[in-house]
């Protein structure tokens, strides 16, 4: 099971339909320079790099894009 708001969507949008391929867009919001909403670009490399391995743990054969 994915953690946060988007893994929830991803547990009941995605993760049933068992895709041969993902793509992940992810970051532009947060590196939007936004007072109290942005982070650097160090921590959003790591939430996607997560990110990407929980969802390649829940879909081994699936694509990442």
């Amino acid at each position: 099971m994915l953690t946060g708001c988007t893994g929830e969507a991803v547990d009941r949008l995605v993760i049933p339909f068992n895709p041969r391929a993902v793509v992940v867009y992810a970051g532009s919001n947060d590196i939007s320079r936004l007072p109290f909403f942005s982070k650097g670009g160090e921590d959003v490399v790591d939430q996607v790099i997560t990110y990407a391995e929980d969802l390649h743990m829940e879909l081994p054969d699936a694509q990442l894009f």
